[in-house]
């Protein structure tokens, strides 16, 4: 009887034990599962973050990569103009030492002007505008645009009303300044000469040649011009073919070829 009720007991024990540990195996079960889950959850997180911080990173190498480029290229153009700047002012020195050169060779004298350093202070400030824009290689004027300013300049120091006509467009530096050099010389060479009237200087292109003429002045004074234009011919070495002849009034007085 006694045997019987310890291994009931016993029985019960066991029972009980396979129970608890069945709970305990159960309870663990659960704990892995959650483990397993907070572990997938904290790796993703990690990727997470990962690749923010890549994405972040690569953005910034972008920023930087692209922040480069532009210092560079601003390098670049300001080293550019920076070349350029000393190229204008070496030659606008130059330009300069050969106007007053040429002011002191001729000893221009205007009409109301009464001492040299008047005269050549007058011509260089008259010529700025022609150094600094006619002949810039780059700002290029027409020929036109040269010659109405020189006319403007000139009428300023005379009596004289100077009507101006051409049909010329922009040229090539070479005849550009071959013609603008001959109508200076007739103009200056008439302001010196003449105090007041009216003067008309035509400039045209035809026939495949310049042509230069003035009407207004008196025979003595189309002779003379005419002769100085020789003279200019002369100093630019034969570029220029000078010519006298009458068509409908008019004295041409330079003829340029244009071939």
């Amino acid at each position: 009887m006694y045997y019987g009720l310890y291994d009931s007991i016993q029985s019960a024990s066991i029972q009980s034990s396979i129970v608890e540990l069945a709970l305990q195996y159960d309870m663990a079960q659960k704990d892995l599962e959650i483990a397993k889950t907070e572990l997938a959850k904290s790796r993703q997180r990690q990727w997470f973050l990962l690749i923010i911080g890549g994405i972040v990173l690569l953005g910034g190498v972008l920023l930087w990569f692209f922040n480069k480029r532009i210092i560079q290229q601003r390098a670049k153009t300001a080293a550019v103009l920076e070349v350029k700047e000393e190229e204008n002012k070496r030659i606008s020195n130059l330009l300069w030492k050969e106007l007053g050169q040429a002011v002191r060779d001729k000893k221009l004298v205007l009409p109301g002007v009464e001492l040299p350093e008047q005269t050549i202070q007058g011509a260089i400030e008259a010529a700025k505008f022609l150094t600094n824009q006619y002949f810039n290689p780059y700002i290029q004027v027409s020929l036109v645009h040269a010659i109405k300013y020189l006319i403007s300049t000139l009428e300023g120091h005379s009596g004289l009303t100077i009507h101006f006509d051409s049909n010329v467009e922009k040229l090539n530096k070479s005849y550009r300044q071959a013609v603008y050099r001959v109508v200076e010389n007739l103009l200056v060479d008439t302001v010196s000469s003449q105090k007041e009237g009216n003067i008309y200087l035509t400039v045209m292109s035809s026939g495949g040649k310049m042509e230069i003429a003035v009407r207004g002045m008196s025979q003595h004074k189309q002779t003379m011009m005419f002769q100085s234009a020789e003279a200019r011919v002369e100093q630019l070495k034969g570029k220029i073919a000078v010519h006298s002849s009458r068509d409908g009034g008019d004295e041409v007085l330079a003829s340029i070829p244009m071939g």
